[in-house]
C-alpha cells in the first residue's frame, strides 16, 4: 500500500481554500441572493473536498461533503429552490466540515456523531436525498 501521508500538508493546505470558497458560497445562498456562479463555485469546492477526503480515507469529511455537494448540485441545475432551511443546512455543513477536517488535521477525533445529523438535514433537501 502507498503511503499518502506525505501529501497531508497539500490535501489541508487546499482544503482551507476550498472551504473559504464554500463559505463565500453558502453566504450567498444563506443571502438568498447567490448567482449560479457562486453555487457552481461552491460545488466544486464541495467536489473537490470529497474527493481528496476519499483518497486519503478520511470517511467522515467524505460524508458530509457527498451530501453538500449533492445539495449543491441540485440548486445549480435547478431542481431545488434556495429556501432559509435550505441555506441553513449549507451553513451548519460549512462548520462541520470546517471541525471534521480541523480534527483530521490535528489528529484529534471530532465530537462523535457530528456529521450523522447535518447529512440527514441535507438529503431532505435534493430529490433522491
Amino acid at each position: 500500500m502507498v503511503d499518502l501521508s506525505k501529501y497531508h500538508a497539500k490535501f489541508f493546505a487546499e482544503s482551507h481554500v476550498n472551504l473559504a470558497d464554500l463559505a463565500t458560497s453558502v453566504d450567498a445562498i444563506r443571502k438568498l441572493n447567490a448567482t449560479k456562479t457562486q453555487i457552481e463555485d461552491g460545488f466544486r469546492a464541495a467536489h473537490s473536498i470529497k474527493g481528496a477526503a476519499g483518497i486519503f480515507g478520511f470517511d467522515r469529511v467524505t460524508s458530509v461533503a457527498t451530501e453538500t455537494e449533492a445539495v449543491l448540485y441540485a440548486l445549480m441545475t435547478g431542481t431545488v429552490a434556495t429556501t432559509p432551511p435550505l441555506a441553513d443546512a449549507l451553513v451548519e455543513a460549512h462548520g462541520v466540515l470546517a471541525q471534521l477536517l480541523t480534527a483530521v488535521e490535528s489528529k484529534t477525533d471530532a465530537s462523535p456523531g457530528i456529521e450523522t445529523d447535518i447529512i440527514a438535514r441535507l438529503a431532505k433537501h435534493y430529490p433522491n436525498g
